[in-house]
């Protein structure tokens, strides 16, 4: 079967799915067999795709099993749809599985929010799936920063508010401040920060973009998962 037949066997915009049967949808929608597969790749190559898939619904299950799903929840059928083939996509594509996790979060983090968005998720998504190491620490500690105010907070400078200094880290990831903002730095790729020349160095600041991105992210117990 395909991924667009899968697709049209997934999704009924009429349907919704609440607590435990949510968890049974996207366990079923990540373990679908891969026998379109079987024709046209070698079986070393099957065998890689087919572990990919279980890792993916390995880390993801256990997850929404962990408490990111409650008995109340209630999702709609086609976005659930949606959600499983664009996970499916990415583990496909080899994304692992922390980034995995990261990308299901986001998703049952913004279903319970309105407006939903579907664009809004494939960008975050797209983000998420080509994250480092390095990214994803300088975005956690963002995200903290956000949460206790940080970026809202009285200055006199222009812009201020929203300047990066190393303080919001102080060698909780990065034991430099000139590591920090290499780190901070690789997040302009991505429109996640803004940087301006400063006395022979470049000054960080978040972008909106930035802050929306954080908001949705989930960082807690992500290794444990």
């Amino acid at each position: 079967m395909n991924i667009e037949a899968q697709s049209e066997n997934l999704s009924d915009p009429q349907q919704m799915k609440r607590g435990k049967a949510i968890i049974d949808y996207v366990s079923a929608g990540l373990a679908m067999a891969t026998s379109g597969l079987s024709e046209t790749v070698m079986l070393p190559i099957r065998r890689v795709v087919e572990k990919r898939l279980q890792d993916a619904e390995d880390a993801i299950v256990a997850d929404l099993r962990a408490g990111r799903v409650l008995e109340d929840d209630v999702i709609e059928e086609e976005r659930l749809a949606s959600f499983i083939l664009r996970v499916r996509r990415a583990a496909f594509e080899g994304v692992g599985k922390k980034k995995l996790r990261l990308m299901a979060r986001i998703f049952f983090n913004a279903t319970s929010r309105e407006p939903y968005s579907e664009d809004a998720l494939n960008d975050f998504w797209a983000i998420t799936e080509q994250l480092n190491i390095n990214d994803m620490k300088v975005l956690t500690l963002l995200k903290k920063a956000d949460e206790a105010g940080y970026f809202n907070r009285s200055v006199e400078e222009e812009r201020g508010e929203r300047k990066i200094d190393y303080e919001v880290d102080n060698g909780q990831h990065f034991t430099t401040a000139r590591d920090f903002y290499e780190a901070t730095g690789a997040l302009l790729r991505f429109g996640l920060v803004d940087a301006v020349s400063g006395w022979g160095s470049l000054v960080y600041y978040v972008t909106d973009r930035c802050l929306d991105y954080v908001r949705h992210l989930d960082f807690n117990q992500l290794d444990e998962a």
